[in-house]
């Protein structure tokens, strides 16, 4: 074999395992520089899900408590994990590959979950960067649920969430859910029906409480209307006081 052939092969192979090496997962007990460094690399070279993979199994091994929570890297570690998971799931969406997209969006469901219970907690630590990654963290959650088409989860989770922490994009998926109350697919329809009625009362007012509680917060004009239209039902004249 030529001496230039040789030495190209061998270079290229060279190449391809420092290829392989940059991008495989480190151990769970690797540093969470190690991890962070691996999944940005990853997601660089445009194999997003195999970095949502290595997020998550990272995450799989973490502890979340009022120590981890004041590490600031660890927090946007978990916020990048939880994002990655939903670019992963968005590129699945594209190929069609539905099951595999559900799955990247309830890894981020769950990563979220899981620091919003540790942030939510009395012992939390507290802080305006904290506060940050929680406000962006519910409302991020709120979108994947919507993506899954778990729009009473969207209800759920807001309805049980401090005002302090609904920004207005997790108010707009809010109205999506709201507006879906009789069988919340996420579609619009009637919520003064007989028979959901009672049901979306309760749940619209507890959105109004809420709404109420948020102080300058600005919407979008078409935020805006949806808030309106449904103002009018809680209204002295709307469905919701008729015979109530």
């Amino acid at each position: 074999m030529d001496l230039r052939v040789m030495l190209c092969l061998m270079l290229g192979l060279g190449l391809s395992a420092h290829h392989a090496q940059a991008q495989t997962c480190p151990s769970a007990d690797a540093s969470l520089t190690s991890f962070r460094n691996a999944i940005n690399e990853t997601a660089k070279k445009g194999r997003s899900p195999s970095a949502a993979n290595c997020a998550y199994k990272r995450i799989q091994s973490a502890s979340f408590g009022p120590q981890e929570l004041s590490n600031s890297a660890f927090v946007r570690f978990l916020e990048e994990a939880a994002d990655i998971n939903r670019v992963a799931a968005a590129i699945r969406t594209k190929t069609g590959a539905k099951e595999a997209s559900d799955k990247y969006l309830e890894q981020e469901i769950e990563i979220r979950r899981q620091f919003l219970a540790a942030a939510l907690d009395d012992r939390a630590p507290t802080g305006p960067e904290l506060h940050s990654a929680t406000v962006r963290n519910i409302s991020a959650l709120a979108n994947a649920f919507a993506l899954r088409q778990r729009f009473e989860d969207v209800d759920k989770v807001l309805s049980d969430t401090e005002a302090k922490y609904v920004d207005a994009a997790a108010v707009k998926v809010w109205l999506q859910a709201l507006w879906s109350c009789a069988k919340f697919d996420g579609v619009a329809a009637n919520p003064c029906t007989p028979e959901h009625r009672q049901t979306c009362k309760q749940k619209v007012e507890a959105f109004f409480e809420s709404l109420n509680a948020m102080k300058g917060k600005t919407f979008t004009p078409g935020t805006r209307r949806d808030i309106e239209r449904l103002q009018e039902q809680v209204g002295p004249n709307g469905c919701f006081r008729k015979n109530s």
